[in-house]
């Protein structure tokens, strides 16, 4: 599994999972697979079996997520940051 090697080859701070849940296809009402179920219930299981740790799937199933989505300013930016809101 690509996702793997690229984790077991030292990657593993830059790779985040997801799908696509905007096509009704891949809802589980639906009976879709692979979908947003199936990622967070079966997909960990398949990277146990391809040698990942349980510290190697938390970072690809949520953590660098986590890390990608968070703000932080800009190095060397002088503008505060705020919200869309405020």
């Amino acid at each position: 599994m690509l996702r793997a090697q690229f984790v077991l080859s030292g990657f593993g701070d830059e790779i985040v999972v997801g799908t696509d849940g905007a096509w009704r296809t891949l809802w589980r009402s639906l009976g879709g697979k692979p979908g947003l179920s199936w990622l967070a219930g079966e997909f960990p299981g398949i990277l146990r079996t391809v040698g990942l740790t349980e510290q190697d799937i938390a970072k690809v199933m949520r953590v660098n997520a986590v890390a990608a989505l968070t703000w932080r300013p800009v190095s060397g930016s002088t503008r505060p940051m705020t919200s869309a809101a405020g």
